[in-house]
């Protein structure tokens, strides 16, 4: 291809620093203005944005959301580093495995960048102590629908 001439693929990027709650607003707008489905204009937005469906788009944004400002206990912190260890033991001494803040413990081993086994181990780990697989997280996605959209399947069964 030639200087200055660009592919398109029709696929809209999505904007810096994403927001579920803005693509929802989005959707809402798409849906009013055009006399669709709220389901059918999520749809369509989904598509827009190069995503198979509407739970696609929302579990890339919910995990591509900058956690720095996100407060996190000595728990969470502990299963989003990996540390099968320390999660262990702050269970063992009485950590609660649903610590109430925004994104749960077992949100942070579904959402986490560690290695496959290990997510899959703390999850298990956090679930035999009594982490509800399907919590809202920050009034957000459910903790099993990021498990199913981020993988690996052994999260989900």
């Amino acid at each position: 291809m030639g200087k200055g001439i660009q592919m398109t693929t029709g696929r809209r990027p999505l904007p810096p620093n994403p927001s579920a709650e803005h693509l929802r607003k989005e959707a809402k707008r798409l849906a009013r203005a055009e006399k669709l489905k709220l389901s059918e204009a999520q749809k369509r937005l989904a598509a827009e944005y190069g995503f198979a469906g509407w739970p696609d788009l929302i579990a890339h944004v919910e995990r591509e959301r900058p956690l720095d400002d996100a407060p996190m206990t000595p728990l969470s912190r502990a299963v989003r580093a990996g540390d099968v260890s320390e999660m262990k033991r702050l269970l063992a001494s009485g950590a609660p495995a649903d610590d109430g803040e925004e994104f749960s413990p077992l949100w942070h081993a579904c959402a986490g960048e560690g290695a496959e086994v290990v997510r899959v181990e703390i999850a298990r780990s956090l679930l035999d102590a009594g982490a509800p697989a399907l919590r809202e997280n920050g009034g957000r996605t459910p903790t099993l629908c990021v498990a199913a959209a981020r993988g690996p399947r052994a999260l989900v069964e």
